[in-house]
Parts: C-alpha cells; sequence; structure tokens
C-alpha cells in the first residue's frame, strides 16, 4: 500500500487539475458569433453548401475531391433548418393569402349568383300571379314545396290563396307548415 501512495496522490491531484481547467476553459470561452442569416433560398443554399459540401445532385461523376469531413457544428445546423422553416412559413403564408383571396372572390360569386335567382323567382312570382290560379297551380305541380312557398310569399295574398286552394289539398297542407 506504501508502494502505491505516491501514485494514488499523482492521480487524485491530476483530476483534480484536469477538472479545474476544463472549468476554467468552459468559463472563458468566448460567447458564440452572431450568425447574419440569408434572407432568400439561394444564400440558404449557399451557406448550407459551405457547411455541408456541394449537394449530391451537384457532383459530377467519378469527383473525388470532396472527402466526408467532420460533422458540422450543432449552431450551424440549426440556423440551417430556422432558414428552411422560415421559407415554409413564408410559403404557407402567401398560400394563406391566395386561399382568402379566392374564399373572397367565390363568396362574391355566390352571392351575385343569389341575388340574380332572387330577382328571377320574383319575375316568375309576378308571371303566375297574373294567370289565372288553376293554370299557376298545374304549372306548380311540378316545383319542390319549397319553391313554391317562396313564390307564393311573394304574391298578393288573394292570388296566393287561390293557387294554394287550387292545389291538392294535403300539399297545400304541406306547404303551409
Amino acid at each position: 500500500m506504501k508502494k502505491l501512495l505516491p501514485y494514488i496522490i499523482v492521480f487524485a491531484v491530476t483530476t483534480l487539475v484536469t477538472s479545474i481547467m476544463a472549468v476554467v476553459f468552459v468559463a472563458m470561452r468566448p460567447p458564440a458569433a452572431v450568425v447574419a442569416v440569408p434572407a432568400d433560398s439561394t444564400a440558404r443554399n449557399a451557406l448550407a453548401a459551405r457547411m455541408y459540401g456541394p449537394a449530391p445532385q451537384d457532383l459530377q461523376a467519378g469527383d473525388s475531391s470532396v472527402v466526408a469531413g467532420p460533422l458540422p457544428k450543432r449552431e450551424d445546423s440549426t440556423i440551417v433548418l430556422q432558414l428552411a422553416l422560415q421559407d415554409e412559413r413564408k410559403k404557407s403564408a402567401h398560400l394563406a393569402d391566395q386561399l382568402r383571396a379566392v374564399m373572397d372572390t367565390s363568396q362574391k360569386a355566390i352571392a351575385a349568383a343569389d341575388s340574380s335567382q332572387v330577382e328571377q323567382r320574383k319575375s316568375m312570382a309576378k308571371v303566375l300571379e297574373n294567370m289565372d290560379p288553376t293554370s299557376a297551380a298545374r304549372i306548380l305541380n311540378d316545383f319542390p314545396d319549397g319553391d313554391i312557398k317562396t313564390c307564393l310569399l311573394t304574391m298578393k295574398k288573394r292570388q296566393a290563396a287561390k293557387i294554394l286552394a287550387a292545389l291538392q289539398p294535403d300539399r297545400a297542407a304541406r306547404i303551409m307548415r
């Protein structure tokens, strides 16, 4: 045991000194450099090529000048991922804007179609209103109940009542509900 004592002391002192030096080096490390983030995808691709080397599609057949180098730093990988995420967010925002524009256009088209359809129904109701009630009832037999109801609601009440009386009783009851 007395023979091993100097070795144990040297080992303990060496371990202690190494630990202290590691803490000092970590504490004295300069802050990470601020990297300018390129705004477009070509700048991002150039940064990625600088960090990782050329992309596989950029290599020529038989090109042996590219040798696998050390792995990129974590900060570099994070920057490339942030740039890719930024590009995808821009694309998503652009697509959302396009979708809003299409939806606005379609809503305007639907509103225009609805207003023209309302005008057609009003004019059709005026024509039916000026007809004989039995003839109007025969024409309305092929119409759905909802359409008949909207036509009758736009007519004068006396003429609508006469047309309703000319319809079949069960159908007139359904329409009145």
